[in-house]
């Protein structure tokens, strides 16, 4: 998968994915697929569509399970703060400090369109907030400072 570096196009808001009766069509489905297995790979934690070419609101990330996929993911929830250190693969070479929420609860899709809750704790919820971020087109270069 090539990631996008071109920050007017990670700008961009994306757009809802249709949720049909089967969930998301067969290209949806296959590009979950491709970044699931992307973040898989040691020192990614997570991904947004638009990192690779496709403005629709679809992440990708890492938790103790493995990595997962939501589909118009939504923070429902979020409490408490936390500053941690980012990188982010469309910024490559840069680390950002960013504030967080501490906790999170996101609401969304998976891929056969049944709903799903994640609910993101430290790491995680940093991990889930900027990758929702990517998909309202904020960067953490917009958010975080360079260190």
């Amino acid at each position: 998968m090539e990631i996008v570096t071109d920050a007017a196009v990670l700008h961009l808001k994306s757009r809802h994915l249709h949720i049909g009766v089967e969930g998301v069509t067969a290209q949806w489905k296959k590009l979950a697929e491709e970044m699931r297995q992307y973040v898989q790979q040691d020192g990614v934690g997570g991904l947004a569509a638009v990192q690779v070419g496709h403005k629709v609101r679809m992440i990708a990330f890492k938790d103790d399970e493995g990595a997962n996929i939501i589909v118009n993911p939504k923070i429902v929830k979020a409490h408490g703060h936390q500053f941690s250190e980012e990188g982010c693969l469309s910024i490559p070479g840069k680390v950002f400090k960013t504030k967080r929420p501490e906790i999170v609860k996101v609401t969304g899709f998976n891929i056969i369109g049944m709903p799903m809750i994640v609910r993101g704790k430290d790491l995680l919820a940093a991990i889930l907030c900027h990758e929702i971020d990517h998909l309202e087109g904020i960067l953490i270069s917009d958010i975080g400072r360079e260190v």
